[in-house]
């Protein structure tokens, strides 16, 4: 979803080229106004005069269950009885890279690492009357325009998109109670 906002809000997108089986590289392009049916919806909302008293954008996309699983068993309130495994792809800064780098590591691990802040972007809008100053949110990430560019700046290890996989470990005196009485009660 964040990435249909920055196309609807900068009317840029990228057009994938594949110049070699192994490799792809992106192009920025116009991107043309929305169209469905006759409703017309324009594209680059911040290119539009009547919307330079918007500073900017905040956008969120992990107000999630899961989210807040995380962040519970980051904090100590987990179940030793729960495993949570975070399985994604994270922001690959590889010149000319298109395709995420994949990770996956449970949430117990000494070694992973999660903020509330993690997911939060925000779109400055480049012709804003009151622009809004970067450093109010310093662990966000940041979408602006430069030189007629779309350009980010952000925590270095950025996930864009991730599922949560949740396992109970259940003792086997407990399984077995649990399918009797599923057994019993087929409700």
């Amino acid at each position: 979803s964040h990435t249909a906002l920055s196309f609807y809000l900068y009317g840029v997108g990228v057009e994938l080229r594949e110049g070699h089986p192994n490799y792809k590289k992106s192009i920025e392009k116009q991107l043309g106004d929305h169209i469905v049916g006759d409703k017309v919806v324009p594209t680059n909302f911040f290119g539009q005069e009547a919307h330079k008293h918007v500073s900017a954008i905040l956008f969120s996309n992990a107000g999630t269950t899961a989210k807040f699983n995380r962040m519970g068993v980051l904090a100590g309130f987990g179940d030793p009885r729960v495993k949570l495994r975070r399985i994604g792809g994270l922001y690959n800064y590889e010149p000319g890279a298109v395709d995420p780098i994949h990770f996956e590591i449970d949430v117990e691990d000494p070694d992973y690492e999660e903020k509330w802040s993690d997911e939060i972007e925000i779109y400055h809008n480049p012709i804003a009357v009151v622009p809004l100053d970067h450093d109010l949110f310093p662990a966000a990430t940041h979408f602006f325009l430069h030189d007629n560019e779309l350009i980010w700046h952000g925590p270095e290890r950025r996930v864009l998109f991730s599922v949560t996989k949740i396992e109970l470990e259940m003792a086997a005196d407990e399984n077995a109670v649990t399918n009797q009485q599923a057994v019993q009660d087929p409700k």
